[in-house]
């Protein structure tokens, strides 16, 4: 489950300064823009973290006989999905045209860890 601790390395860098998805607004990955001052902001390091202590709880039912049966098939693609999605929206925000943030090496651990969980859900129901 290494993902779920995407948030920690750095999401964007720019100008010598790094951002990890912890001070990442969701409203900027689905949106482009931040949040205005004085707005409630929810940050994308607090939702992965949910998400990956979901994907924890379904890794250890796997190991009690029986309690796998009873997940239902779509909740791992769901998580998954969320994962795949924040970093496919922050992909999104640096390819954008000037000026743009830099890419950081959380969105591609990110990318990476949801494809997977994924592509073991597929692999899993042949």
């Amino acid at each position: 489950m290494s993902w779920c601790w995407a948030g920690l390395p750095p999401w964007f860098t720019a100008a010598g300064t790094s951002v990890s998805a912890w001070d990442t607004p969701l409203r900027f990955l689905l949106v482009g823009t931040g949040s205005g001052s004085g707005e409630t902001v929810l940050d994308a390091g607090p939702v992965l973290l949910l998400v990956g202590g979901a994907m924890a709880v379904l890794g250890l039912l796997g190991l009690v006989p029986g309690a796998a049966l009873s997940v239902p098939r779509w909740l791992p693609v769901v998580l998954g999905s969320v994962a795949t999605n924040a970093a496919a929206f922050a992909l999104a925000r640096v390819l954008r045209p000037e000026p743009r943030p830099g890419l950081g090496v959380g969105v591609l651990v990110v990318l990476v860890g949801g494809a997977l969980v994924l592509v073991d859900v597929w692999r899993s129901r042949r």
